[in-house]
C-alpha cells in the first residue's frame, strides 16, 4: 500500500514537474516569439525609414537637377531660337536677293522667272520649316525630361510600397509556419 502511495505521489510529482516544464517552455517560446516580432517590427520600421530617406534624397537630387536644368534648357531654347531666327533672317535676305537677281535676269522670260521664284520660295519655306521643326523637337525633349522626372518620383514611391508589402507578406508566411510548429505535438515534430 505504502509502495503504491509512494508510486502515485512520485507519478503526481513527475506529471506536475512535466506540466511546470511544459508551461515554462511555452512561456519561453511565447517570449521568444514576442521578442522576435518586436525585432522584426523594429527592422521593418528602420527599413521603411531608410527607403523613405533614399526616396527623399533621390527626389531632392532630381528636383535640384530640374532646377539646374530648367535655366539651361531655357537658355538653350533662347540661344537656338536666336540662331534659327538669324538663319531664317539670312534665308529671307538671301531669298530677296535671289528674287531681285531673278527679276533682273529673267524679266524678259516670264515663264522662267515664275519657275525661279517658285524654287526660291520653296527653298525659303524649307529653311523656315526646318528651323521651326527643330524648335518643336527641342520643346518636346524638355517636356519628356519633365515627364521622366515625375515618373521617377512616382515609381520611387511605388517601389518603396512594393518592398514593404513583400517584406510583410514574407513575414506573415513565416509566422504561420512558426505557429503550426508550436501547435504540433512532440511526436509529430
Amino acid at each position: 500500500m505504502k509502495e503504491a502511495k509512494h508510486q502515485a505521489d512520485l507519478e503526481i510529482k513527475m506529471k506536475t514537474e512535466i506540466n511546470r516544464i511544459n508551461a515554462e517552455t511555452d512561456q519561453w517560446i511565447k517570449n521568444q516569439e514576442f521578442q522576435r516580432m518586436k525585432d522584426v517590427a523594429a527592422a521593418v520600421v528602420t527599413y521603411r525609414e531608410r527607403l523613405h530617406e533614399l526616396q527623399l534624397n533621390t527626389i531632392r537630387a532630381i528636383g535640384n537637377m530640374d532646377i539646374e536644368l530648367r535655366p539651361k534648357a531655357q537658355d538653350l531654347i533662347l540661344c537656338k531660337t536666336k540662331e534659327y531666327k538669324a538663319l531664317q533672317d539670312k534665308a529671307q535676305k538671301d531669298a530677296e536677293e535671289e528674287f531681285e537677281r531673278i527679276i533682273e535676269k529673267f524679266s524678259c522670260n516670264e515663264r522662267i522667272m515664275d519657275i525661279m521664284i517658285t524654287n526660291a520660295q520653296k527653298k525659303l519655306a524649307s529653311v523656315i520649316d526646318g528651323t521651326s521643326q527643330f524648335l518643336l523637337g527641342l520643346n518636346d525633349d524638355i517636356q519628356k525630361m519633365n515627364n521622366n522626372i515625375d515618373l521617377i518620383t512616382r515609381s520611387g514611391q511605388a517601389f518603396i510600397d512594393r518592398q514593404i508589402d513583400s517584406q510583410f507578406n514574407s513575414l506573415s508566411l513565416s509566422n504561420k509556419n512558426d505557429v503550426q510548429v508550436e501547435n504540433a505535438q512532440a511526436e509529430e515534430i
